[in-house]
């Protein structure tokens, strides 16, 4: 009871009352996915799947190595994403060479940190990231900063907005999410992102809900959908489009 007291409190903080309440509500109304993912699905090696997309996969080692800064903020580690997903992440940006990148969910910036790394040596590109509060990317070096836009999401009115940005940034070729992961907010997320951004060829997803595995599968094949094991704690899905540079 005293962690969740502290975590409430350190949540507050950082985000406001508002943020507060939608996770009382989350963890306490809120019915969990209790489907489970596609029989047959196979889990990928991020090491196979950079072989077989990046030119050069020690590169992608090595920008994945890059930024070892200790953290003072709310964020810890648990917040990043899984080693297999930013893997993957940097073989897909080696290899697409993307102009716009969008990504919900910052934390504490590793992830940001890692797609300005990588944009940066591609010599283009721009990320654009998507929160509810501007109290995130303490691990955003300084030199990447000037190629990152950070929009951040009303109390009100959330959904409406989100899908505002979408469309101001509809030309974003990758997209990833690693915000709120609720069945509920996950899926509308993922099916904006289908609608509205023609040009994506990637779609990454952090801690995926089966029910929005099911959707990706439905709608690009199976055969376009690699899933990660983050080490047993969690799945994770880099979904490849029709759309392709």
């Amino acid at each position: 009871m005293l962690k969740k007291f502290h975590t409430l409190k350190r949540v507050f903080l950082t985000y406001g009352v508002a943020e507060v309440i939608r996770l009382i509500y989350r963890k306490s109304f809120q019915t969990k996915d209790s489907s489970t993912f596609t029989e047959g699905i196979l889990f990928e090696s991020s090491t196979r799947f950079m072989t077989t997309f990046a030119d050069n996969p020690s590169e992608a080692q090595e920008v994945f190595s890059l930024n070892n800064n200790s953290r003072s903020g709310f964020f810890g580690p648990i917040y990043d994403l899984g080693p297999e997903l930013s893997a993957s992440l940097l073989g897909v940006l080696m290899m697409t060479r993307p102009t716009l990148v969008i990504e919900t969910g910052v934390a504490a910036g590793k992830s940001t940190n890692l797609i300005l790394n990588q944009l940066r040596l591609n010599d283009q590109g721009r990320l654009v990231s998507i929160d509810v509060t501007i109290n995130v990317g303490e691990l955003v070096e300084p030199q990447n900063r000037f190629l990152w836009d950070l929009e951040v999401l009303p109390s009100l009115l959330r959904q409406h907005r989100f899908e505002s940005l979408l469309r101001k940034h509809s030309a974003a070729q990758i997209f990833l999410h690693d915000s709120d992961h609720s069945v509920k907010w996950q899926l509308f997320e993922i099916k904006k992102v289908t609608e509205v951004l023609r040009r994506v060829s990637y779609i990454l997803v952090d801690d995926i809900q089966p029910a929005v595995a099911s959707f990706l599968i439905s709608k690009f094949g199976i055969a376009n959908c690699f899933f990660f094991d983050e080490l047993g704690r969690k799945k994770s899905l880099v979904v490849r489009t029709s759309v392709q540079d």
